[in-house]
């Protein structure tokens, strides 16, 4: 019995090993905002400003209609991953407020075309995608949801494949849209009349 329980135990052990490998082996990305290795946009004015601190990227814009955007690279983008960050929308200052995360964006500094994933003034989840071609922008989906906790952490998540990409917002899935063809490499966090708090995110095969 001693000798069976033994090769029970080192059976378990195996295989949690095996797990915990698959795990890490499916991360491709992953910050924690302690530094800037990443080379998020930084600024900082009355109005605008962006900045890594104590393990959270903080942003925020009180100029009405100017948009502060901080995007990197993320090369895997283009295959199936998931997506995960924390986002803690701190303030939507007036009717026009709105923050979240740019999925896909075209430009690093000023992103003509992009998916954005958010929350309004209104405290409506906002999935959309957003182009200065007229006539191009598109709304997926608005609407207040219960998973939403205003003033506190959220996690926001994307998963994608071939041909679509899924939005949860808190484990809880939001929509699905049909993946387009014409699609950047470069995601991060918008903030417009808003401030919000980031403080992790990961990307992973899916």
């Amino acid at each position: 019995m001693k000798v069976k329980n033994f090769y029970n135990c080192l059976f378990i052990i195996i295989n949690l090993l095996i797990l915990n490998s698959c795990k890490e082996n499916s991360l491709l990305f992953k910050d924690t905002f302690r530094t800037n290795k990443n080379g998020w946009d930084t600024l900082s004015s009355k109005e605008i400003n962006t900045k890594i601190e104590s393990g959270y990227l903080l942003m925020s814009s009180k100029l009405k209609n100017v948009v502060n955007y901080s995007l990197i690279p993320i090369f895997e983008l283009n295959q199936n991953v998931e997506i995960t960050t924390s986002i803690q929308i701190n303030n939507l200052y007036d009717k026009d407020g709105v923050a979240g995360i740019i999925l896909f964006a075209d430009q690093q500094k000023f992103p003509e075309n992009y998916l954005l994933f958010g929350i309004n003034s209104e405290n409506e989840v906002l999935v959309s995608y957003e182009s200065k071609k007229e006539g191009m922008s598109q709304i997926f989906y608005k609407q207040k949801i219960q998973k939403y906790k205003k003033k506190e952490k959220n996690s926001f998540s994307i998963v994608t494949d071939k041909s679509s990409i899924q939005f949860l917002l808190n484990d809880k899935i939001v929509t699905t849209i049909s993946k387009r063809n014409d699609l950047g490499i470069y995601f991060g966090y918008l903030v417009l009349n808003s401030s919000i708090s980031v403080d992790n995110l990961e990307v992973k095969k899916h």
